[in-house]
C-alpha cells in the first residue's frame, strides 16, 4: 500500500512493528530482507514521491565551513529509490585492512572485520545483479600481460563492478504495491524522534509534509536509512529530553566527519598507446562494465604510514567528439528521456561516421571502452580521509522550509591526505614510465603543504562516519549491530556508521552491513514478535 502524505486525506497517527525511515539504497537493501522474512507490519517513511521534486532539493542546503565543500549538491535524489535512481552502481568491497586498527591513522579501527561482511557482500551482490567474477580476478588476461608486469609491492590493480540495473525504486514499487504487511508513506519528512528515557526507547517520530500535514509514527524497532548526513541531523535535532539530541550523551553524533577527495592529480600522456588502452580502458562484458582501478597496496601503506588510495582513468574529449555526444545522449535519456536534447546529440554521433565506428568495433568486438587518441587523460584519485573529531555536522541556526534545523559541515583534512596523495602519483608516475606506458604530470598543488593543495580537491559525496560504530559509547554512536547506544529499538544504517572509510565506493559496505543489520534484528524475538501492528488509517 501507498499513502501520499501530501494528500489531506493522509491519516495523521501511524503504528507499525517496524519503521524504515528512507527508501533510498539502503532503506530498500533492508525492506529487501523483510519482505519475505517476517510477518510483521512495515512502514517504509519516503521525503519524496516517485520523480524528483525540484522543491525537496532545498531540504538538502547544508553550510559548508570546512576546508573543502562537502555536501549533496545534485548527488541525491529525495524520491523512492532514492540515489539509485541516478548511482551508476559502482561497487567495491573493503579490504581487512580498512577494518583494522592503523597506528599512524588517528581513530582507525572497527569493531567489527572483514569475515563478517563476506557472506553480505554475496547478498549485496545478488541484489544488484551482479555476476560472480571475484575482484582479485584477472580479467587483464586477454589484452597483455600488464597485471602481472605491475610491482605488486606498490600497486594492487583491481576493478570496480557496475550494476546492470541500480535503480532498487523501480525494482520495489510493485512489490509494496502488491504487499499487504508494507506501507510506503510518500512526502513525509522526519521532524524529530522522541525519546523514552524510563523504557530507553524511541516511542514514535513526528513528520511533516510540504503541504503542512503533521503526523506520528509509532513502531516497536525504528531503522535510520537518511544517508551519511541526515541521519546525524535527525538524532541531532530529536532532543525533546536531552538537549543534545539522541544517541549524544558522549558527544559524538555528527562527529568524526568524514568524506572521500576527488582530485583530478595526474595528467597522462600515452607512451605506447595500445599497452596503456589495455591497463585502463574500462572492460565491457555483456551487461557488466569492469573499471580497472590502481590502489595503493596494503603492505605499502604500511611501510610508508599512509592512507588507502585509488585510482581510475578519466577521458576527456573535445566538446563535439562523438564519445562526447554519447556520453550526453545516454545521460539525458536516463535522467529526462527522449527530447531534442539526446536527439541534437544522437545526431551530432552521426555526422562522424569514422569516429563512430571505432567507438562501436571497440566495445562489441574488444568489449572495451573506446578511447580516442586525440583526447586529455586524467587520473582521478579516491582518497580516503583521516577520521578527525573536529571533523563534524552540526545544526545550523538557519532552518529549511519545513521548519527543522539545517546542516552545517566543517569537513577538516589532515596533511596525511596530501602526502598519500603526493606520494602516490609520484609512485604511479614513476611505473608508468618504467613499464613505458605514460608519462604523468602531477598537480603541482600537491607539492605545497600550506591549505593551497586543498584547492583542486573536492568531494565524492561519500558522507561518512557521523554516527561511528564502536565498541565503546564513549567512542561512538552505534554499536557492532548498528543499534544507537542508550537506545533499544533504534538502529541507523549507511554509511554513516564507518568508523573510517577506505578509498572503495561505500555504498557496496554500507548494503553489506545493513543486511547483516536485518539478520540481527530477524533474531531478536522480543523486537519483532508475531503480534503485529495494524496500521492505523
Amino acid at each position: 500500500m501507498i499513502i501520499d502524505f501530501n494528500s489531506p486525506q493522509a491519516p495523521a497517527t501511524y503504528k507499525s512493528k517496524i519503521c524504515i525511515v528512507g527508501s533510498g539504497v539502503i532503506g530498500l537493501t533492508v525492506l529487501s530482507e523483510f519482505l519475505n522474512s517476517v510477518e510483521v507490519d512495515i512502514l517504509v517513511i519516503e521525503s519524496g514521491g516517485f520523480d524528483i521534486n525540484g522543491k525537496l532539493k532545498s531540504l538538502d542546503d547544508v553550510t559548508n565551513i570546512g576546508d573543502v565543500n562537502s555536501g549533496v549538491e545534485g548527488s541525491r535524489a529525495r524520491m523512492f529509490g532514492g540515489t539509485s535512481a541516478l548511482w551508476g552502481g559502482q561497487v567495491l568491497p573493503f579490504s581487512q585492512q580498512d577494518f583494522d586498527t592503523r597506528s599512524w591513522v588517528n581513530h582507525s579501527g572497527w569493531p567489527i572485520n572483514l569475515d563478517k561482511l563476506e557472506n553480505y557482500y554475496q547478498r549485496a551482490s545478488n541484489l544488484l545483479n551482479l555476476d560472480n567474477a571475484e575482484f582479485s580476478e584477472n580479467i587483464w588476461r586477454k589484452d597483455s600481460d600488464i597485471k602481472n608486469r605491475i610491482n605488486n609491492q606498490v600497486f594492487h590493480l583491481t576493478f570496480s563492478k557496475w550494476s546492470p540495473k541500480p535503480n532498487l525504486g523501480l525494482r520495489f514499487k510493485q512489490d509494496i504495491q502488491k504487499s499487504k504487511r508494507v506501507t510506503l508513506l510518500s512526502n513525509a519528512n522526519v521532524m524529530a524522534m522522541h525519546f523514552d528515557t524510563l523504557s530507553e526507547s524511541i516511542k514514535k517520530i513526528r513528520l511533516k509534509s510540504l503541504s503542512g500535514n503533521n503526523a506520528e509514527v509509532e513502531a516497536d524497532v525504528f531503522i535510520l536509512c537518511c544517508g551519511g548526513i541526515d541521519n546525524a541531523r535527525i538524532l541531532l535535532a530529536s532532543n525533546n529530553v536531552c538537549e543534545s539530541g539522541v544517541g549524544n550523551s558522549y558527544g559524538n553524533v555528527g562527529r568524526y566527519y568524514q568524506d572521500h577527495i576527488g582530485i583530478y592529480g595526474g595528467r597522462l600522456f600515452p607512451i605506447n598507446f595500445k599497452n596503456f588502452e589495455n591497463l585502463f580502458s574500462t572492460f565491457l562484458v555483456g551487461k557488466h562494465k569492469y573499471l580497472p582501478k590502481l590502489t595503493l597496496s596494503e603492505k605499502f601503506q604500511t611501510d610508508a604510514q599512509l592512507l588507502n588510495v585509488n585510482a581510475s582513468i578519466s577521458i576527456q574529449a573535445h566538446g563535439n567528439s562523438p564519445i562526447s555526444n554519447i556520453k550526453n545522449f545516454y545521460s539525458t535519456l536516463r535522467s529526462q528521456g527522449v527530447n531534442l536534447s539526446s536527439v541534437r546529440s544522437l545526431m551530432s554521433v552521426a555526422k562522424s561516421p569514422i569516429e563512430l565506428f571505432k567507438v562501436l568495433n571497440s566495445y562489441y568486438l574488444k568489449h572495451r571502452k573506446y578511447f580516442p587518441k586525440d583526447a586529455g587523460y586524467f587520473l582521478i584519485a579516491n582518497c580516503e580521509t583521516e577520521p578527525d573529531r573536529q571533523s563534524y555536522i552540526k545544526l545550523s541556526e538557519e532552518k529549511d522550509i519545513l521548519g527543522m534545523p539545517k546542516a552545517e559541515i566543517n569537513w577538516k583534512i589532515s596533511d596525511l591526505s596530501r602526502k598519500t596523495l603526493l606520494k602516490f602519483y609520484q609512485l604511479v608516475s614513476e611505473e608508468l614510465s618504467r613499464l613505458q606506458i605514460a608519462d604523468v604530470k602531477i598537480k603541482p598543488e600537491l607539492f605545497r603543504s600550506t591549505d593551497e593543495w586543498k584547492q583542486p580537491c573536492y568531494s565524492l559525496y561519500h558522507h561518512i562516519g557521523s554516527t561511528r560504530m564502536s565498541g565503546d559509547p564513549k567512542t561512538g554512536v552505534v554499536d557492532s549491530d548498528c543499534k544507537v547506544y542508550g537506545t533499544r529499538n533504534l538502529y541507523v544504517a549507511g554509511t554513516s556508521v564507518f568508523p573510517t572509510g577506505s578509498c572503495a565506493n561505500p555504498t557496496f559496505t554500507a548494503m553489506a552491513l545493513a543486511l547483516r543489520l536485518t539478520d540481527h534484528i530477524k533474531a531478536q524475538q522480543s523486537l519483532i514478535q508475531s503480534d503485529c501492528y495494524t496500521l492505523k488509517v
